[in-house]
């Protein structure tokens, strides 16, 4: 995912004057830290965030939010995990 917006504002500020970039982060914290990072940088604007982990298909995957570990995609229900929204990219 997006996570906070590192990699996502390095890449708004190469996208040129009419690009844009879509940032995908399911764990919603991380979302609203991110929509903050966007806000205070000038090419924020170029930026879509998206709610959604990436995968092959749609629908909702257990996804490990927060906690002592990173955020990732889980393949068990068990701990920290959470259903998250699942998009596709085509």
């Amino acid at each position: 995912g997006a996570n906070i917006g590192l990699y996502t504002i390095a890449l708004a500020q190469r996208v040129g004057s009419t690009g844009r970039v879509v940032a995908f982060e399911p764990d919603l914290a991380n979302a609203a830290l991110l929509r903050r990072n966007l806000a205070l940088n000038p090419t924020g604007a170029k930026v879509e965030v998206i709610e959604a982990a990436v995968g092959n298909e749609e629908g909702e995957i257990p996804f490990e939010m927060g906690g002592e570990v990173q955020s990732h995609v889980s393949t068990h229900s068990g701990g920290h995990a959470q259903l998250v929204r699942s998009v596709t990219l085509d």
